[in-house]
């Protein structure tokens, strides 16, 4: 991967899915063994609760409306390397999931 020298930006959903919960699901490490690889940052990015309206889950459609979102801090790429995947991706999950709790309660 080589993301840094082209400028090419990766969004990834660490769960592998979407989830109709309040609670993310387990993380899949491909995100965060790419991140390592390239020595690029992770930006975590965490979508505040949006079923059921804006996505209806009985007949899969989608209708327009707002939505919160939050950035976070990114993790920078000297961390990733001195760090284990499943440590960072503990760290992260926990970031992201008290984030949206935080988001869930507005």
């Amino acid at each position: 991967v080589s993301t840094q020298s082209t400028g090419l930006c990766v969004w990834v959903f660490p769960e592998g899915t979407r989830n109709t919960g309040r609670k993310l699901l387990p993380f899949k490490k491909g995100a965060f063994h790419m991140a390592k690889a390239a020595k690029c940052p992770i930006i975590p990015v965490v979508v505040g609760p949006y079923f059921p309206k804006i996505f209806n889950t009985d007949t899969k459609e989608w209708h327009g409306g707002d939505l919160q979102m939050k950035v976070l801090t990114p993790i920078e790429p000297q961390e990733i390397q001195d760090t284990d995947i499943d440590t960072m991706i503990a760290k992260v999950y926990n970031l992201m999931q008290t984030t949206l709790d935080g988001l869930a309660e507005k």
